[in-house]
């Protein structure tokens, strides 16, 4: 960034930056003392970025690269409800680590003293319009309030007017440079030194701008003759150390550092960018001495205490860190970067309230503060709060369209509120900048096997296999898309990824289950047992293991078997709602209804959202005859999902027994809207059709359900005796 400082008035803090305009003779030189001219900001000292820690909660397996430090993501958990292809948790397994950032912050001016300082001298050019000083002056606090067009037309004329003024030449150069005219700002610079060849602060001005520019040598030459010219003016060592620092040149940048902070014993801002070569070179020790020197010059200096703070980031020492960003914040309160690195550090902590408001703060001192807002937004993506943190990743995007991370981070959003189309628009964006990052080639293939599409999910595995041919994650989920294609080869192919899986992480339960999954696709039902057994021997009581074994053992007619499988899972774990309904359904199938729906109410009190537990429940009551307590059984179903379709089903024949047929066509319709093959909703349909004397439209519900259930023979009645009547009286 950009900042460089010049010696500060006696009794004040170090100056943080350079002034372009120099002391004058006359009066000029109390307009500095009075407003502290502060023109072109750049930070020479700046910080060092603060990389992710390994060993945090949050730290994961797969680099994402993000600006500033580096971040990684787990594999997708197999037993948790989270992660890829099940709409888990927000933020449940992706990247969480916030950005860091290592820039140092730009100086604020007391406004009212400056409106206070350009009334006062606007009275002075009126009452004598060839004051040139006070014309400068003015010019000068009209810049620093904002309006630089305006003391760019001031000085313009104040030119005009003198055209031998070395100093209106160097504020118009400061003015333009500000402006990010720096070709127009360089030649005045120049006219200026002409006009002044001994004065070292114009050569000073005049390498800021060349360093602005990217001229770092250029910039070293100027400020080599600011040195000759004032041989005492340290501020021109350290930009010079600055610009070598640049160039990579780190020994002369050091040099330079320790000759500014010879010259000027309370000058804290060498022993700062002398701290930051230190600890980019690894010497912890040597940039925490630099660091403490800085401080006992000025106790207060809030970038000391900055990038402190980052040097005990780095050392995992979160706490302290914490603590030197809060004294970086009370020295200067708008420190938008403080704010933003100490919501990082306290998100390390886990006080991740407060971090948020942290960086709330950062963005409003700074509102296009890109980092305090992807990391704003990434606080509410883990709270749950999409919509806000889509608000915020919107922001960053705004500013930066191409960051892949806030670009995979939208995406998610997206896809966890079923916008599949968008997030897989959102990762291919990510992907482009970023191409061979593992984890959008994870999300997009699960993107596109929800969507139904195999296929395409095969294309990006394939590619994240040949990025990572050690992944044993990879070869699982590549072996899980082919399984999804359903045909014999592909099966076989499906077999010889998960085997590669197995052979690359042999203590995976999860490579076992989906060997287990696939064997049952080819019903090699010994087969799936043994891989499940294998599973459980692993981790006992693994649900999914518990699931797919259970499977096959009511497959088998071992009712008793599957039972015990799921009695074992909630033995290791208590809460597994599923298990509860699961040996339910197993009740169902015995025709024990009181031990069914006892199972399923256990399901609910574990997890009052189990929308398959409180449907069944309902269908439970229907069949005992209980029509008012199914029926507000399944009415809580549909309030928990009003997309699942059974449990329209189960109310469409609640109504139906009621004989409120309207209602009860109505329900059958939604019913089989969701699921197109949700063959007894067609029947129910039928039936409603039948009794409101609707006979082509119960022919047609009939029809389908007779489709989808060849074997029903009383479907195939209903529709023969529909057709008889349609014989008899073709207007019906």
């Amino acid at each position: 960034m950009e900042g460089i400082g010049l010696r500060r008035p006696p009794g004040s803090r170090p100056a943080r930056i350079h002034t372009h305009a120099r002391r004058l003779s006359s009066g000029f030189s109390l307009a500095l003392n009075a407003v502290w001219l502060w023109i072109a900001t750049v930070a020479p000292a700046g910080a060092w970025a603060q990389p992710s820690d390994p060993s945090s909660p949050t730290s994961r397996q797969e680099q994402r690269g993000k600006p500033e430090g580096e971040t990684t993501d787990a594999p997708d958990g197999a037993d948790t409800g989270a992660g890829a292809g099940t709409g888990g948790p927000a933020g449940a397994d992706i990247d969480d680590d916030p950005f860091i950032d290592d820039e140092t912050a730009h100086p604020t001016f007391d406004v009212e003293k400056l409106e206070a300082e350009r009334e006062k001298l606007t009275a002075r050019v009126a009452a004598n319009p060839r004051d040139a000083e006070a014309a400068k002056k003015l010019a000068a606090t009209v810049f620093h309030l904002g309006d630089v067009s305006a003391a760019l037309g001031m000085l313009q004329k104040l030119k005009t007017a003198h055209p031998e003024d070395a100093d209106t030449f160097h504020m118009i150069g400061a003015a333009l440079e500000e402006s990010g005219e720096l070709d127009r700002a360089v030649d005045n610079y120049k006219e200026a030194a002409k006009l002044a060849p001994k004065d070292p602060i114009i050569m000073l001005d005049l390498g800021l701008a060349e360093r602005k520019r990217g001229h770092y040598e250029l910039a070293i030459d100027s400020y080599t003759r600011a040195i000759e010219l004032a041989p005492t003016l340290a501020v021109a060592y350290f930009n010079r150390g600055e610009a070598y620092e640049r160039l990579e040149q780190q020994d002369a940048a050091i040099a330079d550092y320790r000759k500014a902070s010879e010259i000027d014993g309370d000058y804290a801002r060498p022993h700062i960018a002398l701290a930051k070569i230190y600890g980019n070179m690894g010497l912890t020790d040597q940039a925490m001495r630099s660091l403490n020197r800085a401080l006992r010059i000025d106790r207060e200096e809030p970038d000391a205490h900055y990038n402190l703070g980052i040097l005990y980031f780095r050392q995992r020492r979160y706490r302290d860190a914490v603590s030197e960003y809060e004294a970086a914040i009370r020295a200067e309160p708008d420190h938008a970067r403080a704010h933003n690195n100490l919501g990082v550090a306290l998100d390390r902590i886990g006080e991740r309230d407060k971090a948020k408001q942290h960086f709330e703060a950062a963005l409003r001192y700074r509102p296009n503060y890109i980092d305090a807002a992807f990391n704003l937004g990434l606080a509410y993506f883990r709270e749950g709060k999409l919509a806000e943190a889509e608000t915020q990743f919107e922001r960053v995007l705004t500013l930066k369209p191409d960051l892949p991370e806030a670009q995979f981070h939208l995406g998610e959003i997206f896809y966890q509120r079923g916008r599949t189309t968008r997030a897989l628009r959102l990762y291919k964006k990510a992907l482009y900048t970023r191409p061979e990052d593992a984890l959008t080639y994870r999300r997009m293939a699960r993107a596109y096997l929800d969507q139904g599409e195999p296929k395409e999910a095969i294309i990006y595995l394939t590619k994240l296999v040949k990025l990572a041919p050690d992944d044993a994650t990879a070869h699982e989920q590549l072996g899980q898309a082919y399984a999804a294609i359903g045909t014999r080869d592909a099966l076989e192919t499906s077999m010889a990824e998960l085997n590669q899986a197995r052979r690359l992480d042999p203590e995976s339960p999860a490579i076992l289950i989906s060997i287990a999954e696939v064997e049952i696709r080819r019903d090699r039902l010994d087969r799936a047992k043994q891989a499940l057994q294998s599973a459980l021997e692993l981790e006992p009581g693994n649900r999914r293991a518990t699931g797919v074994l259970a499977e096959i053992l009511e497959r088998q007619g071992d009712l008793d078997g599957a039972q015990k499988a799921y009695e074992i899972a909630l033995d290791r774990h208590p809460t597994f709602s599923d298990g509860h309904y699961q040996i339910g359904r197993l009740y169902r199938l015995r025709g024990d209804r009181e031990r069914e729906r006892a199972h399923y109410k256990k399901a609910l009190l574990l997890n009052p959202s189990h929308v398959r537990a409180q449907t069944e429940l309902g269908g439970s009551l229907l069949e005992g005859g209980d029509l008012e307590g199914a029926l507000q059984a399944l009415n809580r179903a549909i309030e928990i999902d009003s997309a699942y379709a059974v449990a329209h089903y189960y109310r469409s024949r609640v109504f139906a027994e009621k004989g409120r047929y309207e209602e009860a066509r109505d329900e059958a319709q939604r019913a089989v809207s969701l699921d197109q093959n949700l063959g007894p909703a067609y029947k129910v349909l039928g039936n409603a059709e039948l009794q409101l004397r609707n006979l082509k439209a119960a022919k047609s519900a009939y029809e389908r359900a007779l489709q989808l259930d060849p074997k029903n023979s009383d479907v195939a009645f209903a529709i023969s005796d529909i057709n008889k009547a349609l014989a008899a009286d073709p207007g019906k």
